[in-house]
């Protein structure tokens, strides 16, 4: 039987093996959802079959793997678009710059896979359609992926739009079946701990003011933020007798978002962060690290001021507003963009 053709309860069973097999591969294995029979009657269809979905897929993966032998961002088009694009040009351009510098260490784009697990399917008569699907890990890593594909209307095709590695340790939420699909879920949908959009804003926030702000209390703690906190902790304390570095973050591109079984959703969307040094001290030397000395033409000096700019993709679970849950997160993704003059 072809896997397209299996029901959902044989595929649970399936990827319960699946599971059981990334337990031994250490802290990186992440349960997959549930599924839920599908009810008597369906008003709104799902957009895609699973057959259809993985042949989307398919073209996906030969897409990209023609534009990561070439680290061309041109041939990531026609099924790569949106803020995958950007990502993924951007990952190229830092392959490229970190050769040139001859760094010790070269930088290599995040592997991706398009192997499904699991597929998040959008029940909308609406455009854009929305997809999401969580993958097995890729050949050259050990955490599973969920990627998201839209459709902008219905003479254009699906085509990847974001991805993020799944966090460690990470619980993904209960989804419908593909055979009757989830509710396609508006940025400013109420009902909703935060909605779409302000989640990714008010985690922004978090990044920028930690306890302080707004919404903190609402997100669970989560490594990724840990980790982008020690990192400019690391970096203030040890460029201080040269000068200073400050960091802000805030929303960038577009939010998807599809309902969760229990009425929650699952939450994709981006961010921005300028990372801005700047030396105070006149006879002081302040060097910034390998990539964004590679990204700054080889000069790791900073004479005056000097801005790194890292781009992420980031998803969420946002549970129901009635929930004693709070939203976490589930996976992301990070790349150093630019480095430029920091904008006033």
């Amino acid at each position: 039987m072809s896997k397209t053709t299996m029901t959902a309860r044989m595929r649970v069973g399936i990827l319960a093996v699946g599971t059981a097999v990334l337990v031994g591969i250490g802290s990186c294995s992440v349960p997959v959802p549930e599924f839920t029979p599908p009810p008597q009657d369906a008003e709104v269809y799902p957009v895609l079959d699973e057959e259809r979905l993985d042949e989307v897929l398919a073209e996906v993966n030969e897409t990209l793997t023609k534009a990561d032998e070439e680290s061309d961002r041109d041939e990531l088009s026609p099924r790569i678009d949106g803020r995958a694009k950007q990502m993924r040009g951007w990952e190229y351009a830092l392959a490229k710059a970190m050769k040139k510098a001859d760094a010790d260490e070269p930088y290599t784009p995040q592997p991706l896979s398009t192997d499904p697990a699991v597929y998040v399917i959008a029940a909308t008569e609406e455009w854009p359609r929305n997809v999401m699907v969580i993958t097995d890990p890729p050949d050259e890593g050990n955490a599973p992926m969920l990627l998201t594909l839209v459709q902008e209307t219905p003479r254009d095709q699906y085509t990847l739009r974001g991805w993020v590695r799944l966090a460690p340790g990470v619980t993904t939420p209960q989804v419908n079946a593909a055979v009757t699909g989830s509710k396609q879920v508006s940025d400013d949908a109420d009902g909703l701990i935060l909605s779409p959009e302000q989640t990714i804003e008010a985690y922004a926030e978090w990044l920028n003011k930690g306890k302080k702000a707004k919404h903190a209390k609402k997100f669970a703690k989560d490594q990724y933020k840990e980790i982008i906190d020690s990192e400019l902790k690391g970096l203030k304390e040890s460029l201080d007798v040269a000068g200073k570095v400050t960091q802000t973050t805030k929303p960038a591109g577009s939010v998807t978002a599809i309902e969760t079984f229990d009425g929650g959703v699952i939450v994709f969307g981006g961010l921005r962060s300028q990372q801005v040094y700047e030396k105070t001290v006149d006879d002081a030397k302040m060097r910034v690290g390998t990539m964004v000395a590679a990204k700054n033409g080889g000069d790791a000096n900073v004479d005056t001021k000097l801005t790194a700019v890292y781009d992420h993709m980031i998803a969420f679970y946002v549970p129901p507003e009635d929930s004693e849950e709070k939203i976490s997160l589930l996976g992301a993704e990070r790349v150093l963009s630019s480095v430029k003059e920091p904008e006033e």
